[in-house]
């Protein structure tokens, strides 16, 4: 694997905070695999605190790291789009500022692709944590071979977007990142890679290889009228287009709006991106100890 090439694609705004953003470039560095570039995108301005982790990591190996400092903040989803193709490398593992990659994270994933050469995009179990991450609050497990996570992918998202490593000509021809919905950029992304791959060439190594932060709100946030019709202008559009059945959309798309619609309380308990083990989602619970 040593001749493996990849670029790291992290995005950074104000709201992140400097700690965590220098555990996430360090976990990027640290890798078995070693990355060929670490691409950090910023979206707007930002204070002093993180651009000085920024450019004391670019200072550091200038080889290594490219910065981009975009002017305005427009979101996550536009801000990949315009990044993802200054990429030095083909392919490209996403990595958000505030998570934590086990050291063989991208070495398990260039494996993946060695095996099985004609896939787009590989991604892992995840756990996540809020300030301890030996003590996780959820464990996702998600579909494994590219069969499951066609299906899996119906109704909801089959992977964790800042865990991929994927292709990057694959995703832009797919259609790139876009920003038509509020908060579902990657569920939107991972399917049109799909249907750009004929069975969706998406695996999921049942391992737990990235930590993602969460807040202690974090679930009671996503949610309101906005969100709810984020997701049901999307869940009909992958209805009509084919992509999901009637069955799908009424189960999918109208019960995950009505969840959003409910109190903040109530939505983190019920949350179809999270539930209790043996609450009827084999996908995702928390651990017995919490």
């Amino acid at each position: 694997m040593n001749n493996f090439s990849y670029s790291v694609l992290l995005p950074v705004y104000n709201g992140d905070y400097p700690d965590y953003l220098k555990t996430a470039i360090e976990s990027m560095t640290s890798q078995t695999l070693k990355p060929e570039e670490i691409l950090i995108a910023v979206d707007g301005p930002i204070r002093d605190e993180l651009k000085d982790v920024i450019e004391s990591f670019r200072r550091s190996d200038e080889a290594l790291f490219t910065v981009i400092y975009y002017p305005e903040n427009r979101g996550l989803g536009t801000l990949l789009r315009d990044a993802l193709p200054m990429c030095r490398n083909e392919f490209v593992a996403r990595m958000d500022a505030d998570d934590y990659s086990v050291p063989t994270r991208i070495e398990k994933q260039a494996e993946v692709f060695a095996k099985y050469p004609g896939l787009s995009a590989v991604g892992c179990n995840v756990d996540e944590f809020t300030e301890d991450i030996s003590r996780p609050v959820a464990h996702v497990v998600l579909p494994e071979t590219p069969e499951e996570c066609l299906k899996f992918a119906r109704r909801r998202c089959p992977m964790r977007h800042p865990a991929l490593l994927y292709k990057k000509n694959d995703v832009i021809s797919a259609g790139n990142y876009g920003g038509k919905y509020l908060r579902l950029e990657d569920y939107d992304l991972i399917v049109n890679v799909i249907r750009n791959n004929s069975i969706g060439g998406l695996y999921n190594i049942q391992e737990v290889l990235v930590y993602m932060r969460i807040s202690q709100d974090f679930y009671r946030r996503r949610g309101g009228i906005k969100y709810a019709l984020s997701i049901l202008k999307f869940k009909a559009h992958l209805w009509h287009s084919g992509f999901m059945s009637a069955s799908d959309f009424i189960t999918s798309g109208l019960g995950h709006a009505v969840i959003a619609l409910m109190p903040g309380f109530f939505r983190e308990c019920i949350s179809p991106d999270r539930h209790d083990q043996g609450s009827g989602d084999p996908h995702v619970f928390r651990p017995s100890h919490q």
